[in-house]
């Protein structure tokens, strides 16, 4: 069996949590709003800072829905330094069962083992609601006698453990050495347990747990600890008190979205956060990449906002006002908005400037933040990005609201003109601008979205659906990109019955593993699962397939999947390489697999075909019975063969079907009354036409061989699949993103990986066409039965 991931699969966390009971979600409904004392206070705020932000924002914020206050990193440090931590000779603040509690000496009302509650009264009594700061693990302080600790531990509270007990793992985050990571165990969740109770009875409402991700990972390197998140949420669950989870710092790596989604409010998108634009501009990336699993109480964050008066006593850079301009810190509040990250301001609010409140207390921006739907990015160039969201009803009923965001230096390249069917509105609409707060009239054609470098725009759109809005959504451009190896590639699409979800299938190259000779990256490559719930606009990964039997055991390498259902079975022609190489002069087999679940899967062996270099199947049923094979016989220039089967187990070749040109990854449908072959040919995607399946005549064009001008999709489009349903078709393809510009010739990650995106097929004149910089609405259905 290939083991490539040490769990295969967790096929159904996409669609139902894994947690019994999802209540907690109900926590944080809405993206939280608040403040919190790490931008401005680092790891040394007092009590009275906290209190002093906490009475500007009940007087000045509360209205317009801020209502957290946050107590950031080491609260427990009497002799707390910044620029860099005390790490030297810190004294922590311990109670009698080795947790942490207030420094005496910084929070006053906390003496006499009052803990946080009385400062938790009074942030409740304005109003608002109060959180902390943890870090991952079990202090160092509870189990050391060098740092205070009793020789036998501390007794866990409410049970028969000590802190000597509790089993640790590593010596906690590398940037700050205060904790020992803890072993999922009854002891270690025992001291967990007694945590939250204690913080539950001082009224705490939000957590902001540290060191759960791994930044500064090297390659093989934890760098997500699933166990003690799980702890984590378990023991907030049975502490009696809603309290907000929002785990810290990024990026969460993808590869763990579903488990996060399911344990957490809230969980960042990217290593800290700072006032610097060329940081703000790599955040809409991070932002896109999340929006399949941001859903109501479960909500990507992109860190807090670096805004007004920061690094008092901060960790970042010397006392200042913000670094960025007026233009970004609205790009800033506008990216945040839209994509519903949670809004934590980190500036020291009552020195802020009133341009900077004005900012972050626009009712009509903040509404898109906390109210609007489905948020997506629907467009990305050069220069321009667009993202769209749904309005609510009582805002405007069909309306959507469109932030417009320049990413260049200068105006040279800006698009300012937009059609509304990006919107999936009719022209005609009605334009408001939100940050002005001034309706924009009537727009007869086109809008008009002139937009400054680094600067935004935020508008609500209504009028009249498109004429092609009911066909389905616009599709994520790139439509998906995988978190493991960032090497998607090779994509078929099929219905899952089971699910009654569309599952695309794909080879994953392992283009982000460092230290990879050759092409070797191109091997040792799974075949992967992304599943679509939406009728094909977006895609979640879901796993790797499961393959047992001769040609597939051991470690060979996994390339192509064609997947196809025929009666109550599904099929799989899968090319295999056998091994790990760093050159391309190995033997390659297409190999047959069944499978009753798309996962699961039984090989029946290597298909005998025309060489012992073959790849690439493609399998579709001729209209007098039987299958037909297409593949790419590599030693005959690279030529498409095909073979005939009347059972799909039993196959006899019939030489070549198509050798004008080399070419790879055939695939063939029916559409607008033809047969059609497209092959990958290198410079885009060749075009073969047919009455009969067996005498294909070259189109005089290439689809997808210019380049586009959309987000990863700016070179050439490879190796197709095509869905067609109806009157309408749909080319799945993958591209190589960095293989572009001045260094599109060198080997590094960047060059080797790949993202899918799809695109309309159109009839034209007695071929196809398709135009990829125009959106794409999908909404796939379910086949008939």
């Amino acid at each position: 069996m290939r083991k490539l991931l040490p769990c295969l699969l967790v096929i159904f966390a996409l669609s139902a949590n894994l947690q019994a009971d999802d209540d907690f979600a109900s926590w944080a409904a809405t993206p939280p709003m608040g403040w919190n004392s790490w931008d401005c206070y680092g790891s040394s705020v007092t009590e009275a800072e906290v209190r002093s932000n906490a009475e500007f924002m009940a007087e000045h914020l509360k209205q317009h829905g801020w209502q957290y206050v946050v107590v950031d990193i080491r609260w427990t440090v009497q002799n707390p330094a910044t620029r860099p931590y005390n790490q030297t000779d810190p004294v922590f603040t311990l109670d009698e069962h080795g947790r942490f509690i207030p420094a005496p000496n910084r929070f006053p009302s906390s003496q006499d083992g009052a803990g946080f509650k009385p400062l938790a009264d009074y942030v409740h009594s304005l109003g608002l609601k109060f959180g902390i700061h943890l870090m991952r693990g079990l202090p160092k302080a509870a189990i050391d006698p060098a740092l205070g600790a009793p020789a036998e531990g501390y007794p866990i509270a409410d049970s028969q453990f000590t802190t000597r007990d509790v089993p640790v793992t590593d010596q906690g985050a590398n940037w700050l050495r205060d904790m020992r990571g803890v072993r999922k165990s009854p002891a270690g969740q025992a001291y967990f347990d007694s945590m939250f109770k204690l913080y539950a009875s001082w009224g705490v409402d939000y957590v902001k747990v540290d060191d759960l991700n791994n930044p500064y990972a090297q390659p093989g390197e934890k760098n997500y600890h699933a166990d003690e998140i799980e702890m984590l949420r378990t023991a907030i669950d049975r502490c009696g008190r809603s309290i907000v989870l929002s785990t810290s710092p990024g990026p969460t790596p993808l590869d763990h979205a579903s488990h996060i989604h399911d344990h957490a409010n809230l969980w960042r998108v990217s290593n800290d956060f700072w006032d610097d634009w060329p940081a703000l501009r790599r955040q809409f990336r991070q932002l896109q990449l999340w929006t399949p699993y941001r859903s109501e109480g479960h909500w990507p964050d992109g860190d807090m906002l670096p805004l007004g008066r920061l690094a008092i006593r901060g960790e970042r850079g010397g006392e200042r006002t913000t670094r960025f301009t007026p233009e970004e810190q609205q790009t800033l509040i506008t990216a945040w908005a839209i994509a519903r990250s949670p809004l934590m301001f980190g500036g020291d609010l009552p020195t802020s400037d009133q341009e900077t409140i004005d900012l972050i207390t626009n009712p009509e921006v903040l509404a898109v933040n906390q109210h609007g739907s489905r948020p997506q990015q629907v467009w990305r160039d050069a220069s321009r990005i667009l993202w769209v969201s749904d309005a609510p009803d009582h805002v405007a009923a069909g309306g959507k609201y469109l932030a417009v965001f320049n990413i260049a230096d200068d105006n040279e390249s800006f698009d300012d003109r937009l059609d509304p069917k990006w919107l999936g509105l009719a022209p005609g609409v009605e334009v408001r601008d939100l940050w002005t707060r001034q309706d924009l009239g009537k727009v007869a054609e086109t809008l008009s979205i002139p937009t400054p470098p680094h600067g935004s725009r935020l508008l609500l759109v209504t009028g009249k659906p498109s004429s092609d809005a009911h066909l389905g959504r616009i599709a994520e451009k790139p439509l998906y990109v995988d978190p493991v190896y960032d090497g998607a590639a090779d994509p078929v699409v099929i219905w899952n019955p089971d699910r009654q979800s569309w599952w695309m299938f794909f080879t994953n190259r392992r283009a982000n593993r460092p230290n990879l000779r050759g092409v070797s990256w191109v091997h040792g490559t799974p075949i992967s699962i992304a599943e679509s719930r939406d009728g094909g606009a977006s895609w979640q990964r879901v796993g790797d397939i499961q393959a047992t039997g001769p040609g597939v055991d051991g470690e060979p390498t996994f390339w192509a999947p064609e997947v196809i259902a025929a009666g109550d079975q599904f099929h799989m022609f899968l090319t295999v390489v056998p091994g790990v190489f760093d050159d391309w002069r190995h033997p390659r087999a297409i190999v047959h697999l069944t499978s009753d679940d798309l996962v699961h899967w039984k090989s029946h062996g290597p298909i005998v075909l025309s060489s012992q270099r073959v790849i690439d199947a493609c399998v579709y049923p001729l209209p007098s019975g039987g299958w037909r094979m297409w593949y790419n016989n590599e030693v005959d220039r690279k030529s498409i063969y095909y073979a005939d089967s009347d059972d799909l187990f039993t196959w006899r070749d019939q030489g070549k079907a198509v050798g004008d040109q080399s070419g790879e990854g055939p695939t063939v449908f029916r559409f607008d009354d033809a047969y059609w072959m497209i092959t990958d040919v290198w410079q885009g995607l060749a075009l073969y036409r047919s009455d009969d399946l067996l005498s294909w005549q070259r189109q005089p064009h290439n689809l997808l061989q210019q380049p586009g001008l959309g987000d990863e999709d700016r070179v050439a489009g490879q190796h197709p699949d095509v869905v067609v349903q109806g009157d309408r078709a749909y080319l799945f393809y993958f591209t190589h993103p960095g293989r572009q510009g001045p260094r599109k010739g060198e080997d590094t990650p960047a060059q080797r990986r790949t993202v899918i995106q799809v695109v309309e097929l159109h009839p034209e004149n007695g071929t196809l066409t398709c135009d990829r910089d125009q959106p794409t609405r999908i909404q796939l259905q379910a086949p008939a039965e």
